[in-house]
């Protein structure tokens, strides 16, 4: 699991910007997009979309800003 303090970093930065790099535990990284309140991220390697309709969710389910 991510550290608290990444974790709060990671709110903090989605809250006052619409995109981020990501990362999630496993060696995946995407990047998040904030489209009609709906985060979504995106596999860099498979295009995969995953959506997240808060910040909380998308921590719970392991993503962290990189």
């Amino acid at each position: 699991m991510w550290s608290d303090e990444l974790q709060e970093q990671t709110r903090e930065f989605l809250k006052a910007y619409p995109m981020a790099a990501m990362k999630k535990i496993g060696g995946v990284y995407g990047v998040c997009v904030l489209e009609k309140g709906i985060y979504i991220i995106k596999d860099r390697k498979t295009a995969q979309k995953y959506n997240y309709s808060s910040i909380n969710e998308l921590i719970f389910d392991k993503w962290v800003i990189d």
